[in-house]
């Protein structure tokens, strides 16, 4: 397990008995999840760990190969988001325009009315 992970969990750990602390509740349990997340978290960094050097060369997958994928992820998360946030920003400036509109509609009433 490298120090950032370690740090990063004993933090939320500390963090975790910092607002029970606050909490009248038992701990017990909380204490055994935390220890068995723990615990499964340096299995897995250490099977990856371990099993990184055993693979063989030709297995592996190339730069390019690599650089390629990222390229299509980035190209597919676009394009599925960008009708939404296209739709979403549209929504919110028409509802800031027409905000804006029963704003100076009130302010000429009430300064009518006066």
């Amino acid at each position: 397990m490298d120090t950032a992970s370690f740090l990063y969990l004993r933090w939320r750990h500390w963090q975790w008995h910092h607002h029970q602390a606050n909490n009248s509740n038992s701990t017990l349990w909380q204490d055994a999840v935390f220890y068995i997340l723990c615990a499964a978290y340096a299995l897995v960094s250490s099977l990856a760990l371990v099993s990184s050097p055993l693979r063989p060369p030709s297995s592996s997958i190339s730069l390019t190969n690599t650089h390629t994928l990222q390229i299509q992820l980035v190209l597919v998360l676009v394009l599925l988001d960008l009708p939404g946030l296209l739709f979403f920003s549209t929504y919110t400036l028409l509802v800031l325009f027409w905000a804006e509109i029963y704003h100076q509609a009130t302010l000429a009433s009430s300064s009518t009315s006066i």
